[in-house]
């Protein structure tokens, strides 16, 4: 910017004319110069900014891969001292991690019109399902702000009693984006199992919601 000024003001002494702006041009040059210190100013933070960032994700890398290294060493170590399969070992404990992130689900029950159903609750309980403790919703209060879906990870359909129609159960399913998992006494319609049997798992005996919900993640 101040290059180009000098330029013009060398310019009007060899041809020893006045220049004369227009208003117009002089907020031109304001603009232009307001972009050039904020454009400056961009790449004076990316100068110190942009090095750290990649800094940061190479370390990251080297990290990962030092851990991966490690678990190997220490495996390999222990099982040459104590003669355990540590490989083992570690799939019961990611399995035993995972099992407990399931069980920590937050569930949402949905029925017609009893709402809270005691021997329901008592089956998950038994399976690890208590905390959070799953919540009940008539289908009233599902269609209402009563429910939010942001709480819950999962939906179990409680249509013990046959009440949801399945022209309501669609509309619960077409309501929110859940994993979710039917239980009804009665069979559904091929119709109706062939549209959702890709979303919502099919129980008729109770004892198998725990199971179903587990294969739901």
């Amino acid at each position: 910017m101040i290059v180009f000024l000098g330029l013009l003001l060398v310019a009007g002494g060899v041809w020893g004319q006045d220049i004369a702006l227009t208003n117009e041009e002089i907020n031109n040059l304001k603009k232009l110069s307001e972009y050039n210190n904020r454009w400056n100013g961009l790449l004076n933070f990316w100068a110190i900014l942009g090095p750290i960032l990649a800094g940061l994700a190479v370390w990251l890398g080297i990290r990962k891969k030092a851990e991966d290294w490690a678990e190997k060493e220490i495996t390999k170590k222990a099982n040459e001292k104590f003669g355990v399969d540590w490989v083992v070992v570690k799939q019961l404990v990611d399995e035993k991690r995972r099992d407990a992130a399931i069980k920590a689900k937050r569930l949402a029950i949905v029925n017609k019109q009893p709402g809270r159903r005691q021997d329901l609750v008592t089956t998950l309980e038994k399976y690890g399902f208590k905390n959070p403790p799953p919540q009940f919703f008539n289908l009233a209060d599902f269609n209402s702000d009563k429910f939010n879906h942001n709480d819950f990870d999962l939906v179990i359909l409680d249509n013990h009693d046959n009440q949801l129609t399945e022209a309501e159960l669609r509309q619960i399913i077409g309501k929110h984006q859940f994993p979710y998992v039917l239980f009804t006494i009665e069979q559904t319609s091929k119709v109706f199992f062939d549209e959702f049997k890709g979303r919502v798992k099919f129980a008729q005996i109770q004892q198998n919601i725990p199971d179903y919900i587990a294969q739901s993640f």
